[in-house]
């Protein structure tokens, strides 16, 4: 049985745990669950529950949800979860609105719904039937109201089996980090280069940390090492069997991102074709300088 001290300790990490809200961008339902569980396990916190559209977690502060939104390309944005329930009423009857939040503060505010014909969007709310049943929450709000550049936004969200109410800590990095890592905006990338999403995933389910080594023996042309080395910040070491795959595309191998040895310099004479390098279908014509290198160097990694 443990110690009365150890159990003090394990109640006031319980107690240090806040409740959000994660909601998922409708892309790969099939690693939510895992990528949200990696993600909150290295920020210290707990995942109570994953639906089709969502998750309920448990995180040491804001400043952690936000991390979570920029690690996970399958978040859309993360709410500080006020109440939840079978229907809105009974969401905000549940509703317990934090007395050392923004909002109760004096922010100003809007009210933002994820109504259930929509995807995971938000969109500002209109229904007066909304409003009513909102109104005693909205009313412990001192801040004033503002449609356009308000500073906090108050969240309901309609969509999936439990309506939730709560404010909007932080948005997804999807948008912005997937535009800079798009295979088809590569200099050197082959038919098997997996998808940016996909490989942003897989990092995540690695676990990778600010300031970690990785090694992918497999890296192919460096789809999942580029992904995992954005969230390292920091290079990375790729190798693979396939000459081929580490040569192609690579003019000038000396002065890039390979060593020739004998067996390199052979299995490159053996791909040769009247002096050319016979190309692999469906592979993308490159220029003469693309490398796996290239690719990292593109993006300041």
């Amino acid at each position: 049985m443990p110690r009365p001290h150890v159990l003090l300790l394990l109640s006031a990490c319980a107690w240090s745990l806040h409740p959000y809200r994660v909601v998922f961008r409708d892309v790969h339902a099939a690693f939510r669950s895992e990528d949200i569980h990696s993600a909150a396990h290295d920020l210290g916190g707990s995942v109570e529950h994953v639906s089709a559209t969502s998750a309920r977690l448990h995180l040491p502060d804001d400043a952690a949800a936000a991390t979570l939104a920029e690690r996970s390309v399958l978040v859309r944005y993360v709410l500080e979860e006020w109440g939840a329930g079978a229907t809105l009423r009974d969401a905000v009857s549940q509703a317990r609105l934090p007395s050392d939040g923004p909002l109760a503060n004096g922010a100003s505010w809007r009210i933002r719904v994820q109504s259930p014909g929509r995807r995971t969007g938000l969109v500002n709310a209109h229904d007066p039937v909304l409003f009513e049943e909102l109104g005693g929450l909205l009313d412990a709000l001192p801040g004033p109201v503002r449609l356009r550049d308000a500073e906090e936004d108050v969240a309901v969200l309609l969509r999936g089996e439990t309506v939730v109410v709560g404010r909007v800590v932080a948005r997804g990095c999807a948008a912005e980090l997937l535009s800079q890592y798009r295979v088809a905006d590569r200099c050197y990338r082959g038919s098997t280069t997996m998808d940016a999403t996909l490989a942003f995933v897989t990092a995540s389910f690695a676990r990778v940390r600010p300031g970690d080594l990785v090694l992918d023996p497999f890296c192919g042309t460096g789809g999942n090492l580029l992904a995992a080395c954005h969230m390292s910040r920091r290079p990375g070491i790729g190798a693979d069997a396939d000459a081929r795959t580490l040569l192609r595309g690579t003019a000038n191998c000396e002065n890039g991102s390979l060593k020739l040895d004998a067996r390199l310099r052979k299995a490159q004479n053996m791909a040769n074709v009247g002096g050319r390098r016979e190309k692999k279908r469906g592979e993308p014509s490159l220029p003469s300088d693309a490398s796996i290198r290239r690719n990292f160097l593109d993006r300041g990694l």
